[in-house]
């Protein structure tokens, strides 16, 4: 096999290895306690589409040139920031809370 193509495989592995990891440690895969074959099927099908959901909302909301390599921590980290920042600006003043300086410190604490 080609050298190019080997690396190729291995890129595709990878990633659905990490999808995988990413399932397994945020959307719940491995909690389902049914043994019934039909509610498996079913809990590991919701689990992963919830996972390309979010790939898909997560990147869409992205232009081309700032799309990189999807992490459910990173996003994780993305929603507790906001939240941290939130409750900062309802002890501040209402002026501050403004749409730009909320991307501007999202974009510096990533």
């Amino acid at each position: 096999m080609r050298g190019l193509k080997v690396l190729e495989l291995y890129k595709i592995r990878f990633q659905i290895e990490f999808l995988y990891r990413d399932a397994k440690q945020f959307i719940g895969l491995k909690q389902c306690q049914s043994r019934q074959e039909e509610a498996l099927d079913f809990h590991f099908n919701l689990s992963l589409t919830t996972l390309n959901i979010a790939k898909a909302l997560h990147w869409l909301s992205l232009s081309m040139e700032d799309r990189n390599a999807f992490s459910m921590a990173d996003i994780k980290t993305q929603y507790i920031n906001e939240l941290i920042l939130d409750r900062i600006f309802r002890f501040t003043e209402k002026t501050l809370k403004s749409k730009k300086i909320i991307h501007r410190l999202l974009n510096s604490i990533n």
